[in-house]
């Protein structure tokens, strides 16, 4: 049998162990309500009046932890290097929102909706092996920067370079968070959700990011480009540290960094840049009135691009950037929560039919994936408005469509 045929034969196995729960959550709505809130009603006189409804009850819970064991059984049977992404079940994610009511009824925890999921998530979705260890690579990336002192929240560079390489992953992550890895291991519906919205958060900033260069370009192209003002983004250097600095020549004209310009006695001010580098005062503002952003000897960015848009593209730009810093420092809150291992999860134990659920207060889960939500919302329609307005603006000042 092929690598595909195995996995094609543990998929209708396990499909058809999902169809059998599906029933049996669909008598259990019939028993208790549709979202299971006669649940205390039911298990405290079901003896006397329903008969067998505790029985019920319990094969739901075995049939739960046998499904999660054929699963992790599964998993771990598919071979190596088989190219495979994953097992993609039909309805798994209705499952898994009804067993999610089932479980918080059943330990008397307050049951809070969840809204329905706007990404795709769980085994169905042919992504969601790549979000998982997507998730996981921030981890280790986390825990390296707290290794070495470094700061866990920087402005730039967050999350750079991740290493997407699941086995490593699992050998140098903290038990924690090793079930990010093991798929043999699932996450609750809940879960899911959170895993997904932080995946969904990373693309929406590579495009905010695609979409800035993009902007960029319209708005030289369509000379809509304020020219910044030097002083705005620039210091002057201390004597002290300019007798110091072996930048004694302007690298762009070679005048002599003096006091003040003397055209006879070839020198001119000197003005430095946030990346430390200086140059003659006169030079460097032609240089950026050519339209050049980057410092002219290390190319680094010289100023925000805030700088260069037209007045009415500022306040959309403001409120993208203090979303995505809201962002960031939220995603900061969730990594420490999945480090920690406060999620809900299948795993199976050693003992026959017997599914480990973490069942814990959900409202801190729920609360992330109501502000994600709103800042997902507001960072896009702040991107797409502020390109709007940007065009409005280009079509004003060129009726006739001309750069």
């Amino acid at each position: 049998m092929t690598s595909t045929q195995q996995i094609d034969e543990l998929t209708r196995t396990l499909q058809a162990m999902l169809v059998n729960l599906d029933k049996q959550s669909e008598e259990l709505e019939a028993i208790a309500g549709i979202t299971l809130e006669h649940f205390d009603e039911v298990q405290q006189c079901s003896r006397r009046l329903f008969g067998n409804t505790v029985e019920e009850f319990r094969k739901y819970v075995d049939c739960v932890a046998q499904f999660w064991k054929s699963y992790a059984k599964a998993i771990r049977s598919i071979p190596s290097g088989a190219g495979h992404d994953g097992i993609y079940l039909d309805g798994l994610t209705r499952h898994l929102r009804f067993h999610r009511v089932f479980v918080h009824r059943r330990e008397g925890i307050t049951y809070n909706a969840l809204p329905e999921a706007s990404r795709c998530i769980g085994a169905s979705c042919p992504h969601f092996r790549g979000t998982r260890i997507m998730v996981a690579a921030r981890m280790y990336w986390l825990q390296c920067r707290a290794q070495n002192s470094q700061e866990m929240l920087p402005a730039t560079g967050r999350y750079a370079s991740l290493n997407m390489d699941p086995v490593f992953l699992h050998e140098n992550l903290p038990n924690s968070c090793k079930w990010l890895v093991d798929f043999t291991i699932y996450p609750s519906y809940e879960s899911c959700l959170l895993l997904a919205e932080v995946h969904y958060n990373m693309d929406l900033r590579r495009a905010w990011e695609a979409r800035q260069s993009d902007l960029a370009d319209f708005v030289s192209e369509h000379h809509l480009a304020v020219i910044p003002d030097t002083k705005v983004f620039t210091t002057t250097p201390a004597l002290a540290e300019l007798e110091a600095s072996d930048d004694t020549d302007c690298d762009i004209c070679g005048f002599k960094l003096g006091p003040e310009y003397n055209e006879e006695l070839e020198t001119e001010p000197a003005i430095k840049t946030h990346c430390n580098h200086i140059f003659g005062e006169s030079c460097l503002k032609s240089w950026i009135d050519t339209g050049h952003s980057t410092c002219p000897k290390c190319r680094a960015s010289m100023y925000d691009f805030k700088l260069t848009l037209p007045e009415v593209a500022v306040p959309y730009y403001e409120v993208i950037q203090s979303t995505i810093f809201e962002l960031d420092t939220l995603e900061t809150e969730i990594d420490m929560l999945i480090c920690r291992g406060r999620v809900e999860i299948y795993t199976t134990h050693e003992r026959p039919n017997r599914v480990s659920f973490q069942v814990f207060n959900p409202m801190p889960i729920q609360t992330f994936l109501e502000k994600l939500t709103t800042l997902d919302s507001l960072l896009a329609y702040a991107i797409e408005d502020m390109g709007t307005e940007i065009q409005i603006e280009a079509s004003l000042q060129n009726p006739g469509g001309q750069a």
